[in-house]
């Protein structure tokens, strides 16, 4: 069996890459060497999930780019095999509206099992700036936080479908193990993420005094 690191990527308003969020799945039947399979079959299904409603949701210039692979050598320590990349541009209609700025971020938050304390084992992954057309009174509303909820569960759920199926799961560094997700969140703050902003070189307007 092994489980792999999936890493979809791509770009917005730069022709290099800005944004990358990350899952993780599970596949009994598949080895290191069939990550570039896994890459494939990552980036089909996140294509089915992105229908026009969720596109609508991010500007035009914003493009998921492909799929990146690797296996987990070790769950404990995180060590990875060499990526297999999969370029399939992700493109679809989006919006004319003005993007948030690139450090907002709308982060899906998935529940796995449980530790031996009886706490969740949760994880995240962040995508894309959104338009500010999807805000409502600076919060996202709850049609579109159910909107991103569902097409989130379309991409679980299409993992699913493959010949052998892939599980779709939280990996916990710190227990070293692997568990199924039960649950997908999206909530109604806009995240920040750093690493997105300090990816630019900003210009600066200044006066002497």
């Amino acid at each position: 069996m092994a489980v792999f690191l999936l890493t979809v990527h791509g770009f917005q308003n730069t022709s290099s890459e800005i944004f990358q969020h990350t899952m993780v799945v599970d596949n009994p039947s598949f080895v290191q060497e069939d990550a570039a399979d896994v890459a494939e079959h990552a980036a089909d299904a996140w294509a089915t999930a992105m229908n026009a409603g969720f596109r609508a949701l991010f500007p035009t210039t914003c493009i998921w780019q492909g799929v990146r692979a690797a296996a987990v050598l070790n769950l404990s320590s995180g060590a990875l095999s060499a990526a297999a990349n999969h370029e399939q541009i992700l493109a679809g209609t989006g919006s004319a509206a003005e993007q948030l700025p690139h450090q907002c971020a709308i982060a899906v938050s998935l529940r796995g099992g449980n530790r031996p304390n009886g706490t969740p084992i949760r994880g995240r992954f962040y995508l894309p700036a959104p338009t500010v057309a999807a805000i409502d009174t600076g919060f996202l509303g709850v049609t579109n936080r159910e909107l991103i909820r569902d097409r989130m569960k379309v991409f679980h759920d299409e993992l699913d479908t493959f010949d052998p199926p892939y599980d779709p799961v939280v990996w916990s560094r710190v227990l070293g193990n692997t568990t199924s997700i039960t649950e997908i969140r999206v909530g109604s703050v806009i995240d920040t993420m750093r690493s997105r902003r300090n990816a630019f070189t900003e210009s600066y307007s200044a006066v002497a005094t």
